[in-house]
């Protein structure tokens, strides 16, 4: 599997959990170990559609974006089925991993300051799209990050040990 995540903060703990070792730094960060790889894409749609082609185009595997969101619940954890993006209208409805509570998430090409219905990204209609150009099944799984207030964001995981083995287990990525 291939893991897309748009900041090396969000995905730190999963990478040393499965003791990946980057593999490549330019012109995205790329970590891996015998069965899976992360690249980290950097924050917006278009780093996200060009991380996420670069590293499909070297090996076609099925993707999971694992990254923060804006919502009402800090520290809770989604599986994405429904992805607007809020410049173009798209929307696109995606297969969920089983067991995570289900919702829906809009792209912004900018920081939401403004509470929104759904949780609320940088990357995820990117990382849809993109995926489905390649042919490849997609899974998008947000951790709320903050209440619409995106300066408040720590400089530190906020992924808990329950939700990162809860994750690995859930995506069949345990080695």
């Amino acid at each position: 599997m291939l893991i897309i995540a748009a900041t090396y903060t969000e995905i730190a703990p999963i990478i040393e959990k499965l003791d990946m070792k980057q593999i490549e730094k330019k012109p995205f960060s790329i970590y891996a170990n015998q069965k899976h790889r992360i690249v980290i894409s950097g924050i917006g749609k278009i780093k996200a559609a060009a991380a996420l082609s670069y590293a499909l185009v070297q090996k076609r595997e099925e993707v999971c974006n694992i990254g923060y969101a804006a919502g009402e619940s800090i520290g809770s954890l989604f599986a994405i089925k429904k992805v607007i993006d809020i410049d173009s209208d798209k929307v696109f409805h995606i297969d969920t991993p089983p067991i995570l509570p289900k919702t829906s998430c809009t792209t912004f090409s900018k920081p939401v300051h403004i509470k929104q219905k759904t949780l609320a990204d940088m990357e995820a209609s990117a990382i849809v799209e993109t995926a489905k150009l390649f042919k490849t099944p997609v899974y998008i799984i947000k951790l709320v990050s903050d209440n619409f207030e995106p300066e408040t964001v720590q400089e530190k995981s906020l992924f808990t040990t329950n939700q990162i083995d809860r994750l690995l287990s859930l995506l069949s990525l345990q080695s």
